[in-house]
């Protein structure tokens, strides 16, 4: 979990997952394919040019690159006030607050503490739909 008011770093696996699906934007992190470690404020670059490094965005610019390259259309909320309603043909039970939905579907139940948490979860799944072929 990141500082109060940091924008969160993706994490190794997801980092992975992104270059796979053909993530090449710019940021100013990246890890060490090696090893797997993070460099923080590197020059601004598409490390995923590069065999030794693999970019490390924000999730925020990952979900940004998924929404507006792939297509993949998700949203993170907090639906607390709706217990026990019936959502996408599904009872719903969200005992913390946040919850993420991927193109429509309520994909990660469970729900999680904090809207990061949340925000990491829906990169997961995001990324689990682009796997999956479900793209523009």
């Amino acid at each position: 979990m990141s500082a109060k008011g940091q924008l969160q770093n993706v994490n190794f696996p997801q980092a992975k997952r992104l270059k796979s699906a053909g993530f090449d934007w710019q940021c100013n992190a990246f890890f060490i394919a090696q090893n797997g470690n993070i460099v923080k404020n590197a020059m601004l670059n598409n490390w995923n040019e590069s065999r030794l490094q693999v970019s490390a965005p924000t999730i925020a610019l990952a979900l940004n690159y998924l929404r507006d390259v792939k297509g993949v259309q998700y949203q993170v909320g907090n639906f607390s006030s709706y217990k026990s309603q019936p959502i996408c043909s599904k009872t719903y039970f969200n005992r913390c607050g946040y919850s993420v939905f991927v193109n429509g579907k309520y994909d990660c139940a469970g729900g999680f503490d904090s809207y990061e948490e949340a925000e990491s979860a829906l990169l997961d799944a995001v990324l689990g739909e682009i796997e999956k072929g479900v793209t523009k």
